[in-house]
């Protein structure tokens, strides 16, 4: 299930974001139309109230198109996939 983006209106505090470069980014694997998609970690946001949220590229029905999803972690569709060899850098 895909997450909502951070709203000032909530009144939470803005997520710290965590940025890999272009060609060290760890994965997911997404569970879509019965079938486990690789997706490219773009950006981590870790909330004050413990939520993980990581932003993908992923390709949502096999096809060409790639789409850029918002996922809370853990959840039942992700997995996790190969890690990257670079530790991220804090964006915020």
């Amino acid at each position: 299930m895909e997450s909502d983006p951070w709203n000032p209106a909530t009144g939470a505090p803005l997520p710290v974001v965590w940025c890999w470069p272009p060609g060290a980014r760890p994965a997911l694997l997404v569970r879509t139309a019965g079938q486990w998609r690789y997706a490219p970690v773009q950006t981590r946001q870790d909330y004050a109230d413990g939520r993980h949220v990581y932003l993908v590229a992923v390709n949502l029905d096999g096809a060409t198109t790639v789409t850029v999803r918002r996922y809370a972690w853990p959840q039942p569709g992700l997995r996790v996939a190969p890690g990257s060899p670079v530790q991220p850098t804090r964006s915020r």
